[in-house]
């Protein structure tokens, strides 16, 4: 059993986690607007291969405030490569670090970008997250078992109702005949009680896609199908977990089971997929409709 941290050092973690979101945030609107030149990092898959000066520094600022912030917590952060710090699987709690998630949306002058921080055990249970869009000045923030809030008004995603959003990617706009999978779903969520009609949309970045479900006046679902390699990483849904399910939401991998948010095999997690929803019925005829169609992982 992961020791738990008392309820006065979590609040500490996440007001730690709030300045350094806030503190890189800040930074990093210091170059919006401007010419910004992406590197590769060479993994060979374009979008997750972007990385400006705005991600470097913005991480230099979230690593002076966290990475020796307690001595029971590690640190892992995108931009110091897949996986160079051990310390994750040494101590009971890691810090899980995306200085820009949507670096991609950055660089193309898109503001759905943000700083993603988040606390989670060493059994990769999400205890905390904070996102910060500095282009909107928002803040989401989380903690398991106390709520989550949007700058200063708490979130509640209880009884939501009308048709769902399904947040996309652009294998899903795709004919039936091309990816039989998403129509299939479609199909499945409209005979829930209430809901008319899906509506599809296409978001980039993985942490906007999850903070819609806590913004919208109706039910919002973001999934992701098992892939062999590359896809979404720790970083990428850390927080946006922590903090859905702390309003109240539904998060699993494809199996209905929590996600794997310590991986020794790699840091990339979509393995089993993702499923992240507004409610739990929404969840899990998402599981539903994966295991009828029977995805080898």
């Amino acid at each position: 059993m992961t020791l738990l941290l008392d309820t006065k050092t979590l609040t500490d973690c996440l007001y730690a986690a709030q300045a350094a979101a806030l503190r890189a945030g800040n930074r990093i609107m210091t170059f919006f607007g401007g010419v910004i030149e992406p590197m590769d990092k060479g993994y060979g898959y374009d979008k997750s291969d972007l990385v400006t000066k705005a991600d470097q520094e913005a991480q230099e600022i979230i690593e002076k405030i966290l990475i020796n912030y307690h001595p029971q917590i590690g640190f892992l952060a995108e931009e110091n490569g897949q996986d160079q710090n051990q310390g994750r699987f040494e101590k009971p709690y890691f810090w899980s670090v995306d200085p820009i998630d949507g670096t991609h949306a950055f660089v193309q002058q898109q503001n759905g970008f943000a700083v993603s921080i988040a606390l989670v055990a060493n059994n990769g249970e999400p205890i905390l997250g904070v996102c910060y869009f500095p282009a909107f000045e928002k803040l989401f923030y989380g903690i398991k078992n106390r709520g989550t809030w949007v700058n200063e008004s708490r979130v509640s995603l209880s009884n939501l109702q009308g048709d769902i959003k399904i947040l996309i990617s652009e294998a899903e706009t795709l004919p039936r005949e091309r990816n039989a999978f998403f129509h299939h779903l479609c199909d499945t969520l409209s005979h829930i009680n209430g809901i008319n009609k899906t509506k599809p949309e296409m978001i980039t970045a993985p942490v906007h896609k999850g903070c819609m479900i806590l913004t919208e006046e109706f039910p919002v679902l973001y999934y992701g199908v098992p892939r062999g390699e590359l896809g979404v990483s720790l970083w990428d849904l850390s927080a946006i977990a922590a903090i859905i399910q702390a309003a109240g939401g539904y998060v699993s991998d494809i199996f209905g089971k929590p996600l794997e948010l310590n991986r020794k095999a790699s840091t990339f997690i979509h393995h089993k997929g993702f499923v992240f929803a507004s409610s739990k019925e929404m969840g899990e005829a998402t599981v539903a409709a994966f295991q009828q169609f029977r995805f080898k992982v």
